[in-house]
């Protein structure tokens, strides 16, 4: 719930030259790309916090006093109905899931991969953050 006292943590017991790794699904920079991706999660898991962008990650990094790249970016391709399972989404919630992915604008569509010949599978960014302690 607070990843920058997490980062704090890791800062505080690096030693000087030490790397802090993070991987992690990251959110898109776009304010309703984001919000998109961060509803989708919330309503499958509603324990998930947020994702953070690469931006906020890597601030996040630096306000710890460490020295912070995004060392690496993929994309996740998202099997929509194991994605669900996995988690034990309920079926009202994963109903509310489907909406949500039927009326997603198109730029929403094109950052996710979200497409018709897919059905409901999509596709998520994930990155890689290292953080050195100087």
């Amino acid at each position: 719930a607070d990843p920058s006292r997490g980062r704090r943590e890791a800062a505080r017991v690096l030693r000087s030259g030490g790397r802090y790794l993070l991987v992690d699904s990251i959110a898109l920079e776009d304010g309703v790309q984001d919000t998109y991706l961060n509803a989708l999660e919330v309503l499958r898991d509603p324990s998930h916090v947020r994702d953070y962008s690469a931006s906020q990650w890597l601030a996040m990094f630096g306000d710890a006093g460490l020295e912070a790249a995004l060392v690496a970016q993929w994309k996740l391709r998202l099997e929509f109905e194991p994605w669900l399972v996995r988690i034990g989404t309920p079926r009202t919630l994963a109903e509310g899931i489907r909406s949500l992915m039927d009326a997603a604008p198109r730029e929403v569509r094109e950052a996710l991969e979200l497409s018709e010949a897919t059905g409901y599978d999509f596709t998520i960014p994930v990155g890689l953050v290292e953080g050195l302690r100087l």
